[in-house]
């Protein structure tokens, strides 16, 4: 009886690890999901220690951008511990980071507290100085700028498309007819 040895895929031998990183950035995630609804809820009188923290960061950059931040860093590391990635971790987390930050600006057009500190001194003044269509539009701007990066033009961070390979000779060799 002998046994037959494969090789395993890619996806196979992804490794221990990344299902390590995977988990923690989705307790991560999870956590922040938690603690910045209960910071909504107003549920400690004096915050201490983390919950300090949490209420400060939602006074800095308002409860819709701290929880969407937490859901998409929550898909974020389910996807990496469930399918992995085979590239562009940091690409994803940096581009769902300045959404969020931008989701504050976008959040301060409409109101004085949603975006919290950011969005009222960014997306607020703009409300204030001209009128909350232009505060809107510039906070749509500033959130898609992010999202491009990340996303749509992922060649900025040196990671190139599935789609958009390309030729593999260079530009500087010249092309010949064979």
């Amino acid at each position: 009886m002998t046994r037959e040895v494969s090789n395993p895929s890619p996806d196979e031998s992804r490794g221990f690890g990344q299902d390590l990183v995977g988990i923690a950035i989705f307790a991560a995630a999870v956590f922040l999901i938690v603690s910045v609804s209960m910071a909504m809820r107003g549920q400690a009188q004096t915050p201490t220690g983390i919950q300090a923290f949490f209420h400060d960061l939602v006074a800095r950059f308002g409860p819709v951008p701290c929880l969407a931040l937490g859901v998409a860093m929550a898909g974020i590391g389910g996807k990496l511990w469930l399918f992995g990635l085979k590239h562009g971790l940091l690409r994803h987390v940096f581009g769902v980071v300045g959404c969020a930050l931008c989701l504050a600006i976008l959040a301060g057009a409409f109101s004085d507290t949603a975006g919290g500190s950011l969005g009222n001194a960014l997306g607020g003044a703009v409300r204030r100085t001209t009128h909350w269509s232009l505060a809107a539009l510039v906070g749509l701007l500033a959130l898609a700028l992010p999202a491009w990066l990340a996303w749509l033009k992922p060649a900025v961070f040196g990671v190139a498309a599935e789609g958009n390979r390309g030729p593999s000779a260079t530009r500087n060799e010249p092309l010949t007819d064979s």
